[in-house]
């Protein structure tokens, strides 16, 4: 897990646009469960190039522009529940929420999805996308449409392949679901090596590889899913295309980040970034941590 006080606030990203209808919806639906409450956070990017003009003209400009844009990312706050909304500068709207994050000891970051995305789906914008190669504390992206159809968050899962990162991801995701009473599905994706049908011999007698494996991913995922009460499902098949197949009845997908990433942050590999482009359920990506002790343990 992230070394981010889960008594922190949820930090929600947000915009004039319907991404930040989707995005409030999501952080308001899990901010019921952590004790830090809700903190909408609109950055303003700045335009470095604005070369050629004096200093007091340059501020005034982007006085101007901030107070704009401010009254109408709050006039579209307001339409969801929210009655003020931070205002920060930076040249990266990505990089403020992260020191937002380290600074406020967040517990989340929530994000809406780009506005190019498909309705009901999730596909993090530019804002997402770089937030998610370093984030500090997990990254909760609301799908596409999520405002118009949020349910109660009844049923959770998490991607697992044995790794460490999954283990942590499983480990929030056990956490998010005994705050809220939800039911937990540990989800497994048994992938063929391709030179795995090779014998592996030893103790193993005439298993092959991707016998072993299949059978070891298996035991390990009954574990787990024992371990933390929750139902353990496996699959065969290429994974990101598997997780995406049997998260339709999910409520949020909680998912590890890339094994080799940086230690304490989040960084997408392959398979999380597939899930994140096609998959019609909130999507929680935790980052790597130096443990995997859960919110509940870190108390």
């Amino acid at each position: 897990m992230s070394d981010a006080s889960p008594e922190g606030p949820l930090i929600v990203g947000v915009d004039a646009g319907d991404r930040s209808r989707d995005a409030i919806a999501l952080a308001k639906q899990l901010a019921v469960d952590f004790p830090g409450g809700l903190l909408p956070v609109y950055v303003q990017e700045l335009d470095l190039l604005m070369t050629g003009r004096g200093v007091e003209e340059v501020e005034a400009i982007v006085a101007a522009d901030a107070k704009a844009k401010l009254d109408a990312v709050r006039a579209v706050a307001a339409e969801m529940g929210i009655s003020d909304v931070q205002l920060r500068k930076d040249s990266s709207a990505a990089a403020e929420l992260h020191a937002e994050a380290v600074v406020r000891g967040a517990a989340l970051v929530v994000l809406g999805s780009s506005n190019r995305s498909v309705l009901g789906r999730v596909l993090p914008g530019g804002t997402a996308d770089r937030l998610l190669s370093g984030s500090p504390v997990p990254v909760a992206v609301a799908p596409h449409g999520y405002a118009d159809r949020e349910t109660a968050r009844a049923l959770i899962g998490v991607g697992f392949d044995g790794s460490p990162e999954a283990r942590q991801a499983a480990a929030w995701a056990a956490d998010l679901a005994k705050r809220s009473g939800a039911s937990l599905q540990v989800l497994a994706v048994n992938t063929q090596f391709m030179f795995g049908s090779v014998v592996a011999g030893g103790a193993y007698g005439t298993k092959t590889v991707n016998q072993v494996m299949a059978e070891r991913l298996r035991l390990e995922t009954e574990e787990l899913a024992s371990a933390l009460s929750a139902e353990s499902r496996v699959f065969s098949g290429d994974a990101g295309k598997a997780l995406v197949e049997h998260s339709e009845p999910l409520d949020l997908l909680a998912l590890g980040s890339r094994g080799y990433g940086p230690l304490k942050s989040a960084l997408l590999g392959s398979v999380s970034s597939y899930v994140l482009r096609h998959v019609g359920c909130p999507v929680l990506v935790v980052p790597r941590s130096g443990d995997a002790t859960s919110t509940e343990e870190r108390r």
